[in-house]
């Protein structure tokens, strides 16, 4: 097995990239173990570039605007790329079961990503809804795919 291939397999690289691959599939489902590795994968890439930022930042360069606004776009398409992650890992858990409830909880995750400055009710209210997604994550894989249920129901 070659370098490369080894640094493919480390695992919270693995499903970072496999995440940016299933991006745009919102109909899929995700395991406990994508969603976290992926989501290290995210915070470990977040880092480097909020690093990075704070070094431009830090040695007060005459082009460090750009620099800055680079990694503030790393940053923001990680948290963009968690959207997709999430509805895939809520529908793998069974809770995404139809369109009412698939849009209460895109709200919920949208909600759960918004930044409240000063306002401690609504930052309240965002912790409790981020504790509720955390216990949804946490829920074991109940997808059952429909040829199964329809195979089931003609037994």
């Amino acid at each position: 097995m070659s370098p490369l291939n080894k640094i493919k397999r480390f695992p919270p690289l693995h499903y970072y990239l496999l995440a940016w691959n299933r991006c745009s599939d919102y109909k899929g489902v995700s395991s406990r173990s994508e969603l976290w590795w992926a989501l290290l994968g995210i915070f470990i890439v977040n880092m480097i570039a909020a690093s990075l930022m704070a070094a431009i930042i830090i040695s007060n360069q005459a082009h460090a605007g750009s620099g800055v606004s680079l990694a503030t776009v790393i940053i923001s398409i990680g948290y963009i790329q968690t959207i997709p992650l999430s509805i895939r890992r809520l529908r793998d858990c069974g809770i995404l079961k139809n369109k009412t409830t698939d849009l209460f909880f895109y709200f919920l995750l949208l909600f759960s990503s918004l930044k409240f400055p000063g306002n401690s009710l609504l930052t309240l209210v965002k912790l409790f809804a981020g504790l509720a997604l955390f216990v949804m994550f946490m829920q074991p894989s109940n997808y059952v795919l429909e040829e199964n249920k329809k195979g089931q129901q003609d037994d």
